[in-house]
Order: C-alpha cells, then sequence, then structure tokens
C-alpha cells in the first residue's frame, strides 16, 4: 500500500478506523452507522471489498510495527520498526480500541 510508514497520519487521524474496519456496532465516529447483518453478507460476497479489507489491515499492522507473513495462516511477524512502533502503541492507549475494532471485524468476516 502507498500509505505504509505514513504513522504520523494514522496516529493523528481518529475518524478512519470506522470506516477501515466497519462493525455491526456504535463506534466513536457519529459519522460512522453500524452495519446491517445484510451490509455485512454483501461485503463478505465482494472479492474486491475483501481484497481492500486485507490491504487495510496490513495497513494497521504495519503502523503497529507487524506484518502478515502468511495470509492463511494469519502468522504474523515484527517488523524492523517494530521498536519504534511499540513504543507508540504504548503511549497511545486509544491504540488499543482501534486493536479491538480491527480484531472485531475480521472475527465478523469470517463467521
Amino acid at each position: 500500500s502507498s500509505d505504509l510508514g505514513k504513522y504520523t497520519i494514522l496516529e493523528d487521524l481518529h475518524s478512519y478506523i470506522q470506516w477501515l474496519f466497519p462493525l455491526r456496532e456504535a463506534g466513536m465516529n457519529w459519522y460512522a452507522h453500524p452495519l446491517t447483518n445484510l451490509e455485512l453478507q454483501a461485503f463478505k460476497e465482494n472479492k474486491k471489498v475483501m481484497e481492500r479489507f486485507e490491504e487495510a489491515y496490513k495497513l494497521m499492522l504495519d503502523f503497529y510495527g507487524i506484518k502478515l507473513v502468511n495470509r492463511k495462516t494469519g502468522s504474523l511477524e515484527r517488523t524492523d520498526q517494530y521498536k519504534e512502533r511499540f513504543h507508540n502503541l504504548n503511549m497511545y492507549s486509544h491504540n488499543n480500541l482501534r486493536i479491538t475494532r480491527i480484531l472485531k471485524c475480521r472475527r465478523d468476516r469470517k463467521s
């Protein structure tokens, strides 16, 4: 993705996470409405949408100093920037909410 490494933008903006990882529950961005079950099913049936979810996932993994090693198994590894990125993660606790949202979105896409 062309946005890999743009850490300041990802840290400073807060509303994008609901758009990249929509859920069936409300989040902090009042403009991002919860998904309906019908919308979620339509997403899962659209190959292009699912590819975009995967790209967004890789983008956020990079933001946290992690990379996807094996798409099939979900295996992850640290990136060369992991120390800096982990420090950022520990400094800004709102990233824990982002991680929770990402994991819930991935769960919903699999169910």
